[in-house]
């Protein structure tokens, strides 16, 4: 089984136990999964 959420803007801001964090311009800065963070490029 798989959860989800998303944002107002209608972004994903998590999918199962993975994180998203979004800019102002609706890119992916940031992805968090459990205590590790992924900056994206």
């Amino acid at each position: 089984m798989h959860t989800y959420s998303w944002d107002a803007d209608g972004n994903s801001i998590t999918v199962d136990s993975v994180g998203a964090t979004y800019d102002a311009l609706d890119r992916i800065v940031e992805l968090t999964e459990c205590y590790e963070n992924f900056q994206a490029a």
